[in-house]
Protein backbone atom coordinates (compact mmCIF):
# COMPACT_ATOMS: atom_id res chain seq x y z
CA UNK A 1 0.00 0.00 0.00
CA UNK A 2 1.64 3.10 -0.70
CA UNK A 3 1.88 6.30 1.74
CA UNK A 4 -0.52 8.89 1.67
CA UNK A 5 1.99 11.48 2.57
CA UNK A 6 5.48 10.45 1.73
CA UNK A 7 7.29 13.04 2.69
CA UNK A 8 5.89 12.56 5.80
CA UNK A 9 7.09 8.80 6.66
CA UNK A 10 10.40 10.29 5.70
CA UNK A 11 10.29 12.35 8.95
CA UNK A 12 8.74 10.17 10.85
CA UNK A 13 11.71 7.83 10.45
CA UNK A 14 14.21 10.58 10.40
CA UNK A 15 12.73 11.88 13.70
CA UNK A 16 12.87 8.25 15.28
CA UNK A 17 16.64 7.93 14.05
CA UNK A 18 17.39 11.79 15.99
CA UNK A 19 15.39 11.17 18.89
CA UNK A 20 16.10 7.70 19.26
CA UNK A 21 19.24 6.18 17.55
CA UNK A 22 18.97 3.20 20.00
CA UNK A 23 15.46 2.03 18.02
CA UNK A 24 12.15 0.49 19.55
CA UNK A 25 10.65 -3.08 19.71
CA UNK A 26 7.47 -4.63 19.06
CA UNK A 27 4.70 -6.44 20.61
CA UNK A 28 1.46 -8.24 19.08
CA UNK A 29 0.26 -8.33 23.06
CA UNK A 30 -1.43 -5.13 24.09
CA UNK A 31 -1.46 -5.62 27.41
CA UNK A 32 2.43 -5.34 27.78
CA UNK A 33 2.25 -1.47 26.76
CA UNK A 34 -0.91 -0.33 27.52
CA UNK A 35 -0.22 1.88 30.31
CA UNK A 36 2.65 4.49 30.76
CA UNK A 37 3.69 2.99 33.86
CA UNK A 38 4.84 -0.23 31.81
CA UNK A 39 5.90 2.14 28.93
CA UNK A 40 8.47 3.86 31.38
CA UNK A 41 9.80 0.69 32.92
CA UNK A 42 10.38 -1.30 29.88
CA UNK A 43 12.12 1.90 28.78
CA UNK A 44 14.19 2.21 32.45
CA UNK A 45 15.10 -1.33 32.08
CA UNK A 46 16.67 -1.62 27.75
CA UNK A 47 16.66 2.18 26.92
CA UNK A 48 14.06 1.71 24.35
CA UNK A 49 10.25 1.89 23.71
CA UNK A 50 8.00 -0.98 22.96
CA UNK A 51 4.95 -0.81 20.55
CA UNK A 52 2.05 -2.52 19.90
CA UNK A 53 1.71 -3.67 16.24
CA UNK A 54 -1.85 -3.75 15.76
CA UNK A 55 -4.09 -2.07 13.67
CA UNK A 56 -1.24 -1.19 11.72
CA UNK A 57 -2.47 -2.48 8.21
CA UNK A 58 -4.71 0.35 7.02
CA UNK A 59 -2.74 3.67 8.06
CA UNK A 60 -1.90 6.60 6.02
CA UNK A 61 1.70 5.75 6.24
CA UNK A 62 1.04 2.40 3.64
CA UNK A 63 3.14 0.21 5.70
CA UNK A 64 3.14 -0.94 9.16
CA UNK A 65 6.99 -0.26 9.81
CA UNK A 66 6.34 2.88 9.65
CA UNK A 67 3.27 3.51 11.47
CA UNK A 68 5.00 1.20 14.25
CA UNK A 69 8.08 4.13 14.20
CA UNK A 70 5.35 7.25 14.76
CA UNK A 71 4.30 5.36 17.60
CA UNK A 72 7.27 4.75 19.15
CA UNK A 73 8.19 8.77 18.76
CA UNK A 74 4.41 8.96 20.08
CA UNK A 75 5.22 6.69 23.05
CA UNK A 76 8.94 7.95 23.44
CA UNK A 77 7.15 11.60 24.14
CA UNK A 78 5.06 10.01 26.49
CA UNK A 79 7.99 8.20 28.21
CA UNK A 80 10.06 11.55 27.95
CA UNK A 81 7.54 13.84 29.64
CA UNK A 82 5.33 11.95 31.88
CA UNK A 83 2.23 12.44 30.46
CA UNK A 84 -0.62 10.36 30.82
CA UNK A 85 -2.91 8.69 28.24
CA UNK A 86 -5.85 11.17 28.90
CA UNK A 87 -7.03 13.43 25.96
CA UNK A 88 -5.53 16.54 27.48
CA UNK A 89 -1.99 14.33 27.96
CA UNK A 90 -2.60 13.03 24.36
CA UNK A 91 -2.85 17.20 23.31
CA UNK A 92 0.41 17.60 25.08
CA UNK A 93 1.96 14.59 23.19
CA UNK A 94 1.07 15.82 19.85
CA UNK A 95 2.25 19.41 20.67
CA UNK A 96 5.48 18.52 21.27
CA UNK A 97 5.86 16.20 18.60
CA UNK A 98 4.66 19.08 16.39
CA UNK A 99 7.51 21.44 17.52
CA UNK A 100 9.97 18.31 17.21
CA UNK A 101 8.50 18.06 13.38
CA UNK A 102 9.40 21.51 12.64
CA UNK A 103 12.62 21.28 14.36
CA UNK A 104 14.21 18.14 12.90
CA UNK A 105 12.77 18.93 9.68
CA UNK A 106 13.53 22.23 9.35
CA UNK A 107 15.07 21.72 5.97
CA UNK A 108 11.29 21.12 4.63
CA UNK A 109 9.24 23.83 3.52
CA UNK A 110 7.13 25.88 6.03
CA UNK A 111 3.70 24.17 3.86
CA UNK A 112 5.27 20.80 4.18
CA UNK A 113 5.51 21.72 7.81
CA UNK A 114 2.50 22.96 8.26
CA UNK A 115 1.05 20.00 6.40
CA UNK A 116 3.25 17.69 9.17
CA UNK A 117 1.67 19.55 12.09
CA UNK A 118 -2.06 19.01 11.05
CA UNK A 119 -1.14 15.23 10.47
CA UNK A 120 0.31 14.98 13.89
CA UNK A 121 -2.84 16.74 15.24
CA UNK A 122 -4.69 13.86 13.09
CA UNK A 123 -2.88 10.74 14.08
CA UNK A 124 -3.67 12.09 17.69
CA UNK A 125 -5.86 14.23 18.19
CA UNK A 126 -8.70 13.29 15.76
CA UNK A 127 -8.45 9.72 16.95
CA UNK A 128 -8.53 10.23 20.72
CA UNK A 129 -11.79 12.25 19.76
CA UNK A 130 -12.76 9.70 17.52
CA UNK A 131 -12.36 7.20 20.25
CA UNK A 132 -14.12 9.52 22.78
CA UNK A 133 -17.58 9.20 20.77
CA UNK A 134 -17.07 5.68 19.24
CA UNK A 135 -15.49 4.16 22.39
CA UNK A 136 -13.31 2.79 19.37
CA UNK A 137 -10.60 3.87 17.34
CA UNK A 138 -11.35 4.19 13.56
CA UNK A 139 -11.01 0.68 11.66
CA UNK A 140 -10.41 2.44 8.38
CA UNK A 141 -7.18 4.66 9.24
CA UNK A 142 -6.73 5.68 5.59
CA UNK A 143 -10.50 6.79 5.23
CA UNK A 144 -10.13 8.62 8.76
CA UNK A 145 -6.75 10.85 7.35
CA UNK A 146 -8.81 11.32 4.12
CA UNK A 147 -11.82 13.20 5.52
CA UNK A 148 -10.35 14.80 8.54
CA UNK A 149 -7.46 15.92 6.15
CA UNK A 150 -10.58 17.67 3.88
CA UNK A 151 -12.04 19.15 7.01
Amino acid sequence: MQPMYPQFNELVHRVVRKLMPQGYDTTDNMLEVNTPEKLVRYYNATGRIMVWTGASDCTMFGDAETNHAFRSWHDYVHVMYGFPFTQEGEQLVAKVQQRQACSIGSDYTHQERELFCKLIDCEVNGQVAYFHQHNDFPEDQREFTRQYMAS
